[in-house]
């Protein structure tokens, strides 16, 4: 009722993955995409109330194509059982224990942890998973579909989601977006 204007709502969907679970002891591990770059960095949040005096958790990324790293995710200030750490992702040649995620295009990603004491109480291996996409989008059938004195409209194809700026002026020295 206050002319819908947005700033003051936000979808569920944005930070439901960082809801954990009301399953008993299980933690809870998230990544902050879903989908990373071959030149990126992966950010891990995992919560469990069960590490709540930890001070550091040791987690593992795998990929699919052989790499395999462990890094270090520390505790929040003033959240118990809840931990955050990133970890350099880098195209080229799988080095298991390089200190950074080596990665080819098409990888999917694994970061997981053992939870000691699962909402069972018994252990498991709580997991998160991404895919790498190293190539751009490709865009194609770029055209003005409607033209007046004072609007244009830009239609194109792209094969995959893409984030899109227009940069328009008079001339060619002189855009603006």
């Amino acid at each position: 009722d206050d002319g819908g204007r947005g700033e003051d709502v936000t979808k569920s969907t944005v930070f439901a993955d960082f809801v954990p679970p009301a399953n008993g002891h299980s933690g809870y591990l998230v990544l902050d995409r879903e989908s990373y770059r071959c030149s990126d960095t992966m950010m891990a949040r995992v919560v469990d109330n069960d590490l709540r005096e930890e001070s550091m958790l040791l987690v593992q990324a795998e990929t699919t194509s052989g790499d395999i790293e462990s890094f270090a995710l520390g505790a929040n200030t003033g959240q118990p059982g809840v931990f955050t750490g990133t970890l350099a992702i880098v195209s080229g040649t799988p080095t298991p224990g390089s200190g950074s995620l080596e990665v080819v295009h098409g990888d999917i990603v694994i970061v997981y942890y053992q939870d000691e004491l699962g909402g069972t109480g018994e252990p498991i291996l709580v997991s998160a998973s991404a895919t790498v996409d190293c190539y751009p989008p490709a865009i194609s059938d770029v055209r003005v579909s409607q033209l007046t004195g004072t609007q244009a409209r830009i239609e194109f194809i792209t094969d995959e989601p893409a984030q899109v700026i227009v940069h328009y002026g008079l001339s060619c020295q002189s855009l603006s977006n």
